[in-house]
């Protein structure tokens, strides 16, 4: 029970989409049953507001994966050592029942909303990230 709410505390700061959030919750699943890190971003903010004490970044930037920490996600596979975040009851609920997905990736592409587009390989991932760049590029 302990793992799943540590699961959730993730998804928590996640999803911003309350529907979005068993889909967050099946890619950490998804990555946890095949070995693969969790790469969430919300763990690497955790790091640096509250182990580092600083201002919660703007962006991250690929020193900020580097961090050694426990915590952090990128650079170790599996779960972080305790909850980042008091899960609420969307996220609890999402890290117990996740949706049946075969979903890998997710990416932030509408910040405005705070839609995400969940994506089954890394190709796809990365091709998500490129319609974003052309979608920002055209004013949207």
């Amino acid at each position: 029970m302990y793992e799943k709410v540590i699961l959730a505390s993730i998804v928590e700061r996640e999803y911003q989409i309350r529907e979005e959030a068993p889909l967050i919750a099946s890619v950490f699943a998804n990555r946890l049953k095949i070995g693969m890190g969790l790469q969430s971003c919300a763990t690497i903010e955790y790091i640096i507001t509250e182990i580092q004490g600083l201002p919660h970044p703007v962006r991250l930037y690929d020193r900020d994966l580097e961090i050694r920490s426990d915590y952090n996600t990128y650079l170790w596979a599996g779960l972080p050592p305790s909850p980042i975040s008091n899960p609420g009851l969307i996220a609890l609920n999402a890290a117990f029942n996740p949706a049946k997905t075969n979903y890998l990736y997710f990416r932030l592409t509408d910040s405005e909303s705070g839609a995400h587009t969940f994506t089954r390989s890394l190709d796809e991932h990365v091709s998500a990230g490129r319609n974003l760049t052309v979608k920002r590029a055209a004013g949207n």
